[in-house]
């Protein structure tokens, strides 16, 4: 009898915690068996050297091992080839020298062990499997070898099959560099209470065109490679179980898309992505929730895509986060692209909250980036260390919440984003960044809407218009507002619409250069036309500075337009001179100097 031979790395764990034996037949009377005590290297010797634990979860050295099946000897069963009749493999020593293809079904009975020389392995292809041990009846499937090392045989392969495992122990497989159980094509598998150990690869590898009923309750440690690897349309379906330590940590996830509705949790290891992956279904549902705690590394050029009919909630809680990061230990900014929500998601689904999102945006792309017409909602969340801007949201797309973020130690600012997003900015932390303030690309506000201060300025390179077509488009900028302008800038208040700059003494809005230090003419002018809603544009505690790089001066006040001021300062003007008016222009406590 042999004992496991477990290293001392793996010895450390207690799996399955038998308490009691099975009760082994004195011969196995198949076909194939060899009853000779000295066959498959086992020599019925009664040595305490060469004895299977006795159960009590200690070898003789005193170190934690497998569960025993009892103290009798056992039968040893040698296989060979492809053996093309269905298998009943009953409690004995299983030895496989080679390749062993099942073709026909194979039963594995509790308290069978398998023994696997190098270079061998088992593949079942068609027919059912059941490898079903129990808690006091495991099956172990393992090294024939006397020193059992990780990749000491190939692997246990299912294919085109179904299979069942439970409480089944596979360990030094992996010799081929893939997993020791591979679960490939149109397999469908369901994994519980199993232990997989010592793999010169992966633990299981999933194939893309496999399926996963069930899968929990499993240990998969101390393999080279990854525990799991896994498409991510199955992702889902892993439960719990532990995962970790593991050479290489991580569950790999397979393939480009996930097409149903799934939850993935949050496990001691984290979910890996080497290429990125999309939601998507175009004639149904591919909603993506991540559980608190979970964490997502993406490899270089990877991007997580919420696409046609996908949506993603990353609902984390302040005490479990969740965690989008690059797959690389030496992280830095831009190692993986970006999580891109497009305008065919659904968006009353996507949401990002208590998340942190970090070192991303490459190529200069943001963190999270909202396309034409998506919607997201995004609160208390950080996002750090992006090669571009923490976030970008193209016009037409929805921020329906954006609140509490901490938005730090971004290339090129914490957000770009249109006119039309500022005032959905809620209170947060908006620096420090590399490039501080918030990106405005020359953009139309077509509805009313009211600025908070921020901390830090809003930056509009090319300026921005405030008019609609229908309705009204009224633009109220609160105290301590400060709006920076680019060479050649304006703003321009246009049809049913209106700018109420409402500082107060003590926090002024201010209107200046982009530039430090600002100089008179870095930007154009602020266009109050005719048809804007006169009563409304009006100036009190504002300080407008550093435009006038036109000859309208740094305010242009049309023929029937109306401007009232109010305690505000001009200063810094291009060309020496703050107005150019036909129209009208009520001032209280607010020299300017007229243009001529």
């Amino acid at each position: 009898m042999k004992t496991l031979g477990l290293p001392m790395s793996l010895s450390m764990f207690v799996l399955l915690g038998a308490e009691s034996g099975c009760d082994f037949p004195a011969s196995q009377g198949e076909a194939g068996t060899d009853s000779d005590a000295s066959s498959g290297g086992n020599n019925g010797d009664s040595d305490d050297d060469d004895a299977i634990p006795t159960g009590d979860g200690e070898s003789d050295g005193g170190e934690p091992v497998y569960g025993e099946c009892g103290d009798e000897d056992l039968p040893v069963v040698h296989h060979f080839g492809v053996l093309t009749e269905p298998q009943t493999w009953g409690p004995a020593i299983h030895v496989l020298d080679g390749f062993v293809a099942v073709t026909a079904g194979l039963i594995v009975e509790p308290c069978a062990r398998i023994e696997l020389a190098a270079n061998a392995a088992l593949d079942v292809f068609g027919g059912a499997a059941s490898l079903s041990g129990t808690a006091d009846g495991p099956i172990v499937i393992t090294s024939a070898s006397d020193n059992p090392q990780p990749g000491d045989w190939g692997s246990l392969r299912f294919d085109s099959t179904t299979v069942e495992l439970r409480h089944t122990l596979v360990e030094f497989g992996g010799g081929t560099g893939d997993g020791a159980v591979e679960i490939a094509y149109g397999t469908t598998a369901s994994v519980t209470d199993c232990t997989i150990r010592g793999s010169g690869g992966v633990g299981m590898h999933i194939t893309g065109a496999a399926e996963i009923v069930e899968f929990a309750g499993n240990t998969v440690v101390d393999n080279v490679g990854r525990p799991l690897v896994v498409p991510a349309e199955q992702a889902g379906q892993i439960g719990p179980g532990t995962y970790a330590p593991n050479e290489t940590p991580g569950i790999q996830l397979l393939g480009s898309d996930v097409e149903s509705d799934q939850t993935w949790l949050a496990h001691d290891t984290p979910w890996v992505s080497l290429g990125g992956f999309s939601l998507r279904n175009a004639g149904g549902s591919a909603h993506l929730t991540m559980a608190p705690g979970s964490e997502l590394q993406l490899g270089a050029n990877a991007s997580l895509t919420v696409d046609t009919g996908g949506a993603l909630s990353l609902a984390g809680t302040p005490r479990d986060p969740i965690r989008v990061t690059s797959l690389t230990s030496a992280k830095a900014s831009g190692d993986w692209g970006a999580i891109d929500f497009l305008g065919t998601s659904v968006g009353p689904l996507n949401e990002i909250r208590h998340s942190v999102l970090e070192y991303g945006g490459e190529d200069d792309r943001g963190i999270v980036r909202l396309h034409p017409d998506a919607s997201v909602a995004i609160s208390d969340t950080t996002v750090m260390a992006s090669a571009g801007f923490g976030i970008q949201a193209a016009d037409g797309a929805t921020l329906r919440e954006f609140d509490g973020n901490v938005l730090v130690d971004n290339e090129d600012g914490p957000l770009a984003i249109s006119a039309e997003h500022v005032a959905t900015l809620g209170a947060g932390t908006y620096a420090p960044n590399v490039v501080e303030g918030i990106y405005v690309r020359h953009s139309v506000l077509d509805h009313d809407a009211t600025w908070i201060p921020l901390g830090i300025p809003i930056n509009a390179p090319s300026g921005f218009d405030i008019r609609t077509a229908a309705g009204t488009a009224r633009l109220v900028v609160d105290p301590g507002f400060e709006i920076g302008l680019g060479d050649g800038a304006r703003i321009d208040i246009g049809d049913n619409g209106a700018l109420a700059l409402v500082g107060t003494a003590s926090a002024p809005v201010r209107v200046r250069s982009m530039k430090e230090p600002g100089a008179g003419g870095d930007w154009d002018h602020i266009h109050v036309r005719s048809g804007s809603i006169g009563a409304h544009n009006s100036w009190s505690n504002a300080i407008i500075e550093h435009g006038g790089g036109h000859f309208f001066g740094q305010v242009w006040v049309e023929t029937n337009a109306e401007l009232t001021l109010d305690d505000v300062t001009f200063g810094v003007a291009g060309d020496g001179c703050d107005i150019e008016q036909s129209g009208l222009v009520t001032a209280t406590d607010s020299p300017y100097t007229p243009c001529e």
